[in-house]
């Protein structure tokens, strides 16, 4: 990300600056589950468990299988 544009979304957000990554830019994501008797412990783990590590992030995903038979159009 350019530093102009960093500086643009930090004076036009200031709330995302705290959560603010020097690499990744704003990493703020809000996800919300309404339920009733929902057990947080174990919804929590599974989505942990969803999350990428550093080493994922910076993989070739164009490497990747591609599990879907549809294909994403190239940019």
């Amino acid at each position: 990300m350019k530093e102009e544009e960093k500086q643009e979304i930090l004076r036009s957000r200031p709330e995302v600056k705290e959560n603010w990554d020097p690499e990744y830019g704003d990493r703020e994501t809000q996800f919300v589950i309404i339920g009733s008797d929902l057990n947080k412990e174990e919804i929590t783990k599974a989505l942990d468990q969803c999350l990428l590590n550093s080493e994922e992030i910076d993989t070739d995903w164009t490497k990747l299988n591609e599990p879907y038979q549809w294909q994403l159009a190239k940019v």
